[in-house]
């Protein structure tokens, strides 16, 4: 009897001895480490499910270790899990605010998600606690590229201001701080900025230098110094710039000029124009269409006789040209009324003619039958016997009926179907101001 119970208490003793020799296998380490390596080692080896499954375990022994959420966010990124990723980032950015590689992560994870706003966040924390100052300035230019492809302007001053204590001779970043001057008419700082820039750009392919030349010549442009702003532009003529430089060109301002005196808009006319003789006093056909202008502005006695000839001409070809001069001259004057009895008298004659129509919808929308005049316009721009001058010329002024009536929608589409000639231009421009708004 006492064998058999030294026995039993040998055989207990024993068993709790295995018993906690299974514990101490199954409990995690003091600090985690062990199990942080083998996750590390999963993680090397793709195994990222595994992987994680050891980062939980390091977790449960040390939760507050940012490395073990960063590295177990690193795995949900490889298995495209963003959301999971994201918050083991964050945790870790939590736990210890100077992680850099969270920050730069999470940075990353939003821009997948499409969410400006966190990326920028987050990369301006990476800014503020990353040690290497090419880094920290890598961080703010990445900023300033999503800023400007947002047009933010101003939120951009601030981190140009911030990146300039970092480097005040980076090309991009005096680019970036070209643009957003511009955008801000302080020209001069985006004059200064770019010429702070030129020993550098000078050694860049046309291509790469271009959008460089661009602000300046932009910047030069709006300080009236054309001549400058010729000599940057003509540098700044590449690929998909081509098109925004000539915006600024003399040429442009002339044939914007020429679409608004064809639908009588005078005050743009004369704004236009006036640009294009600034930029270049002799260029001919701006001075041609001042002189047209310039014939418009007859007296009333010049007018009277006018109209006494149309009347008296008996050719009715000839009659309706001489009362197509009148006509001219009170649309320009803003006589609409006057214009409505003479355009009428010249479509008894020729009734089928469509530049005369034209002018009798605009001058039925002027004298204030709006719906009236729209409905005339409307007509027209369908005919399927028209130009394409013709037609982009009653589309173009369409659109800028329905604008003034508040109609994005219709100035929209109608803007869009002027395609040729000088009111494909003055119509591109109109959508360049209604997209802004």
């Amino acid at each position: 009897m006492y064998k058999q119970y030294l026995l039993f208490i040998f055989l207990f003793l024993h068993s709790l001895y295995l018993f906690s020799g299974v514990l101490q296998a199954q409990a995690p380490s003091a600090n985690g480490s062990e199990y942080f390596l083998r996750a590390e080692e999963y993680r090397v080896q793709q195994q990222y499910q595994h992987a994680i499954s050891a980062y939980e375990n390091a977790i449960k022994a040390d939760p507050s270790n940012h490395k073990y959420f960063l590295q177990k966010g690193k795995c949900y990124y490889n298995l495209k899990d963003i959301d999971k990723a994201i918050y083991c980032l964050e945790k870790a950015a939590k736990l210890e605010r100077k992680q850099v590689d969270a920050y730069v992560g999470l940075s990353q994870l939003y821009k997948e998600k499409g969410q400006d706003d966190k990326v920028i966040y987050y990369l301006h924390q990476a800014s503020i606690y990353d040690d290497d100052v090419s880094k920290k300035l890598d961080y703010k230019l990445r900023v300033l590229q999503i800023l400007y492809h947002k047009n933010a302007y101003k939120e951009a001053l601030t981190h140009i201001r911030e990146a300039y204590a970092l480097d005040t001779n980076d090309p991009e970043l005096l680019y970036y701080a070209a643009w957003a001057s511009n955008q801000d008419k302080q020209y001069q700082k985006a004059v200064q900025a770019i010429l702070q820039a030129t020993p550098k750009i000078r050694y860049f392919k046309p291509q790469e230098s271009a959008k460089y030349y661009y602000q300046l010549g932009y910047a030069y442009h709006h300080l009236a110094a054309y001549d400058k702003a010729k000599e940057a532009f003509e540098k700044a003529s590449y690929g998909s710039l081509k098109a925004s430089v000539a915006r600024f060109m003399p040429e442009h301002q002339c044939k914007l000029a020429y679409a608004y005196q064809k639908v009588y808009d005078m005050d743009k006319t004369n704004q236009y124009l006036k640009q294009a003789l600034k930029m270049d006093a002799q260029m001919p056909q701006a001075k041609k269409l001042l002189l047209q202008i310039e014939q418009n502005n007859a007296t009333e006695d010049m007018l009277a006789a006018m109209i006494r000839s149309a009347e008296m001409e008996r050719n009715e070809d000839e009659k309706v040209r001489r009362y197509s001069k009148v006509l001219d001259i009170y649309m320009s004057k803003g006589n609409y009324k006057e214009a409505l009895e003479v355009v009428n008298s010249c479509l008894e004659i020729q009734p089928a003619r469509y530049d005369l129509r034209f002018v009798r919808a605009i001058a039925v929308y002027k004298i204030g039958n709006k719906e009236q005049g729209i409905s005339e316009l409307y007509q027209l721009a369908h005919l399927s016997v028209l130009s394409s001058e013709l037609r982009s010329l009653f589309c173009f002024s369409l659109g800028l009926l329905y604008k003034e009536q508040g109609d994005n929608k219709n100035a929209y589409n109608y803007f869009k179907k002027a395609t040729a000639g000088v009111y494909r231009v003055a119509a591109l421009e109109e959508l360049a101001a209604l997209q802004a708004q």
